[in-house]
């Protein structure tokens, strides 16, 4: 699998603020998917898409072994960490038929109001960042462009190695990969206008654990990843047949 750098978050990323409050919840990925990509869950590592490689990890209908590193709540997705160990169904992802599904921008902005309506202490949980790296952000935007959903199909039918599957059974780590979404994802981090150099660095650090960011580029760190699958749903294994 051809893994996209730096897309590997580790830590929570941010779920609800109170209700109460009238307030969204900050937008992350795993937001982002439950807000307009329901079922889905964040997979991880991202990777590019690979049409033509009939081994490809992320395939829909492949077995595979995933860990549950985030749980799936009321407003963000879960997300899942793959184990690379995997049964494919050995046919291309060009073989399949994709749906296209709406592209998504979320931009969200940490003003003072909002910190008030979040809490500091939710926020400081939620980012996992303390009172003076909060004060350090301007803005978050995800923008997920030509996103494409691919499922599970009745043909070309799949062609498991028996053996894989055999070496599978029995195991609870297992899931069966029934969709997956393609598309380009970008993140923009916006930094107030006094921070300094220095500090960026620190904080881009500290993020870079939940978002996976590249470069940073004067007072914005700018990501993006083309035609990557950046969520999938995943089914239970029927343990006594390999469909």
């Amino acid at each position: 699998m051809r893994a996209v750098h730096g897309w590997r978050p580790a830590a929570a990323l941010l779920a609800a603020c109170a209700v109460a409050a009238g307030c969204t919840p900050v937008p992350t990925l795993r937001n982002v998917l439950a807000q307009h990509y329901a079922g889905y869950d964040q997979v991880l590592p991202a990777s590019e898409a690979l049409p033509n490689e009939p081994r490809y990890e992320y395939l829909p209908g492949n077995i595979a072994a995933f860990t549950l590193t985030e749980p799936r709540s009321i407003f963000a997705a879960a997300s899942w960490s793959s184990k690379s160990d995997y049964c494919s169904i050995n046919v291309p992802l060009s073989l399949f038929r994709p749906k296209p599904r709406n592209a998504t921008v979320v931009v969200h902005d940490f003003d003072l109001s909002l910190r008030r309506a979040l809490g500091l202490k939710k926020a400081k949980a939620d980012l996992q960042l303390e009172d003076n790296e909060i004060e350090l952000l301007r803005k978050v935007e995800i923008r997920i462009a030509s996103p494409k959903e691919y499922s599970v199909q009745q043909t070309p039918r799949p062609q498991f190695v028996q053996s894989c599957l055999a070496a599978m059974t029995g195991r609870t780590d297992i899931k069966r990969i029934r969709a997956i979404l393609v598309g380009d994802v970008s993140v923009k981090i916006l930094f107030k206008d006094n921070v300094g150099f220095l500090a960026k660095t620190a904080l881009l650090g500290k993020l870079q654990s939940n978002f996976g960011f590249s470069f940073l580029s004067g007072t914005a760190q700018d990501m993006s990843a083309e035609n990557v699958v950046f969520a999938a749903r995943l089914g239970a294994v029927r343990q006594n047949t390999p469909h």
